[in-house]
């Protein structure tokens, strides 16, 4: 009997009723065998070639015959043998891979792991030579969700469907695998430690892109805390990121590295960022103008590094963490005095009035705006809803102001005056003058806060 029929006989012979661990079973233990020997006849008994061949003419009855939840691992197998190292019609391709994971089983993927990790590379090349990854976002989706229920387990198309929707552009596409921990792994579904950093660094692309930085960080830090000795390349531009994360998140450049990190490790990662403790250190001064200096230094390097757009949203966050630092001194402040300390360090064209307007909009800055651009921060206790009575008060504040400056204009209490007042009489006591270090130097005193 020749393998055609045999295998045909044997997919009939299955109760496809029966549980999906039994139907696994029977795939596993009777029709993938055949198609190993199929193998050693066209392979002349060499090893090297793929595990399993189909032949065409079995192809098209397996593909036109079979269910493919029913039957996933002989889909599988059957389209790397009618697609590997093959022209093949993209149509075609995404239409049958399209049916396969939209309903595959997920106990028969694991069967043949190798070659589901072959398969899900053929759809990534093919649309890739298309020019266009985003044809291959929802059949990668789909079988990366199938692969485990609780979606948990990491598969052959978790790393690569991350990378095709970077490559896409669609983030948001990639956030529906991203919402889901993964934390499973196992080398028998064809899979490598590579291929863990891989997703692990690609999902903190991802997260920094749509600005969720806490999640890139827990993602970096994954990546980071890797077992062995050796570190890989990734793990270096991973720690680069870290760092300009760490600064968005806290102003600080002191990296909280995971505890399982290797010691080895944290050196290599800081050999080989310097130039990024050396901008973290511009930005610990706390100093615009130093930070603009070291950022125009060395922003050739992050640029080469693919980190130039990261570094510029640093540049943002200093600007937001300087202005969110006066709500810790002061009560309110005019709009004026904020420009003053403010710099356009990234070259945003973003003006510290948009900034700021912006800030207390997402409520990255807790306060108000007045009509008179004076910012009020929050704990004055003047909500929004008090607005108008707000500004009645800094009215009235203006008018008695000026009531003051009239009256003492009028009785002729100037400073001069008083100084000799004072002298004559002494003060509380101690038969002292005051002299130009007392009352006077009060007045200048509040003259300078008046002019805030």
């Amino acid at each position: 009997m020749s393998t055609h029929s045999a295998v045909l006989d044997v997919l009939r012979s299955i109760d496809f009723n029966g549980s999906e661990q039994e139907v696994a079973d029977a795939m596993r233990d009777k029709v993938l065998p055949l198609l190993k020997a199929a193998r050693s006849d066209k392979a002349d008994n060499k090893r090297e070639g793929p595990e399993y061949v189909v032949a065409p003419g079995l192809q098209n009855e397996i593909l036109s015959s079979t269910d493919p939840f029913q039957a996933t691992a002989v889909w599988i197998v059957t389209l790397c043998s009618r697609y590997a190292g093959t022209e093949v019609a993209a149509t075609e391709v995404f239409q049958l891979v399209g049916r396969l994971f939209e309903s595959a089983s997920e106990l028969q993927m694991k069967i043949v792991g190798s070659q589901f990790q072959t398969l899900v590379q053929i759809i990534v090349s093919v649309s890739d030579a298309m020019g266009k990854p985003e044809l291959s976002l929802k059949p990668l989706l789909d079988a990366a969700l199938a692969f485990s229920s609780t979606h948990d387990t990491l598969s052959p198309a978790h790393a690569m469907f991350v990378a095709q929707a970077l490559k896409a552009k669609q983030y948001d596409v990639a956030l529906n695998l991203l919402q889901y921990s993964v934390d499973q792994f196992d080398l028998k579904y064809g899979l490598t430690y590579h291929d863990h950093l891989l997703f692990h660094y690609y999902g903190a692309i991802v997260f920094i892109y749509t600005k969720q930085y806490e999640r890139a960080f827990n993602y970096l830090a994954t990546v980071l805390c890797a077992p062995g000795q050796a570190t890989s390349m990734i793990q270096i531009e991973a720690y680069k990121k870290t760092v300009l994360i760490q600064l968005i998140l806290t102003g600080k450049r002191s990296l909280r590295l995971p505890r399982l990190t290797s010691e080895l490790s944290s050196h290599r990662y800081r050999v080989a960022a310097r130039a990024y403790d050396y901008f973290g250190s511009g930005f610990e001064s706390n100093d615009i103008l130093v930070l603009k200096t070291v950022w125009n230094q060395i922003n050739a390097i992050f640029e080469k590094d693919g980190n130039y757009g990261l570094g510029v949203m640093s540049l943002m966050a200093f600007r937001k963490q300087q202005i969110q630092k006066l709500q810790k001194t002061f009560m309110s402040l005019p709009m004026a005095y904020v420009e003053s300390k403010d710099t356009d360090i990234e070259g945003s064209g973003r003006s510290t009035k948009d900034l700021v307007v912006s800030m207390i909009d997402t409520g990255e800055l807790e306060g108000i705006l007045t009509e008179q651009d004076v910012i009020v921060f929050k704990t004055t206790a003047v909500s929004g809803s008090s607005l108008e009575t707000l500004q009645a008060k800094l009215e009235d504040v203006r008018v008695l102001n000026e009531k003051i400056a009239a009256a003492v204009r009028r009785v002729g209490m100037s400073r001069e005056y008083l100084a000799r007042k004072v002298q004559g009489a002494g003060v509380g006591g101690f038969g002292r003058p005051m002299g130009n270090g007392g009352m006077d130097m009060e007045i200048e005193a509040y003259d300078g806060l008046m002019e805030l």
